[in-house]
């Protein structure tokens, strides 16, 4: 399931002069195994977001390779194969079972 790899950059709250959130430094989270799926229209407007919008979900490991917990938070920044995306939602524990994260992701236009 699981076909790529991600880096999550955490925000640090403030949001630059394009609207984005400025991302933490030092912070990130990197070679994370996730896969990204297009989100249905009707979860897309669930989310605020149009039909034709960008938005995807965003399944990850909830550990790093290293071993460190992954999280993702609202307005987190995630980058695919040199696609950033950002978290419009919380991560969210996929099944219950707490082996796959799901959070509700929109591709960022920097």
């Amino acid at each position: 399931m699981h076909d790529k790899t991600a880096t999550i950059t955490p925000r640090n709250g403030a949001v630059a002069s394009d609207g984005n959130p400025v991302p933490a430094s030092g912070t990130d989270v990197e070679n994370v195994p996730c896969a990204l799926r297009p989100m249905s229209s009707a979860e897309a407007e669930r989310w605020g977001r149009s039909a034709q919008a960008q938005v995807f979900d965003f399944f990850c490991d909830p550990t790093a390779p290293d071993g460190s917990a992954v999280t993702v938070g609202h307005d987190d920044q995630i980058t695919v194969g040199g696609v950033i995306y950002k978290a419009i939602g919380p991560s969210q524990d996929q099944g219950g079972r707490g082996n796959v994260l799901r959070t509700p992701v929109e591709k960022a236009y920097r």
